[in-house]
């Protein structure tokens, strides 16, 4: 049996025990150029590379300002503003799942 995680295919054998699971996992910040993204993105940026636009993006705002400038376009979860749209093409529903939660606990 073998399963797809964003690491690449993870192998089980018919117990279900991982075969060769790497001995860490690293995250898509911590793999950076490695994650490989950059030779599939419209705009050629790697993961982290388009995350840390997207904050670069929020910085000086206030939470409700990001919400309400990204929530509005036709595709909250593409940005469609061109602040963003040649620097980010992640999608960014889960970012803003954060901020709003963020937001509200900070009250």
């Amino acid at each position: 049996m073998h399963l797809f995680l964003q690491l690449g295919w993870v192998q089980f054998t018919a117990e279900g025990k991982v075969v060769d699971l790497p001995e860490t996992l690293k995250s898509k910040m911590e793999l950076g150029a490695d994650y490989g993204m950059a030779k599939a993105s419209a705009i050629g940026k790697e993961w982290f590379e388009q995350s840390e636009a997207f904050s670069a993006f929020c910085l000086g705002k206030n939470p409700e300002e990001v919400l309400n400038l990204l929530l509005n376009t036709n595709n909250p979860d593409a940005p469609e503003l061109i602040d963003l749209k040649t620097s980010v093409t992640i999608g960014t529903a889960d970012f803003l799942a954060a901020l709003e939660k963020a937001a509200a606990n900070a009250k």
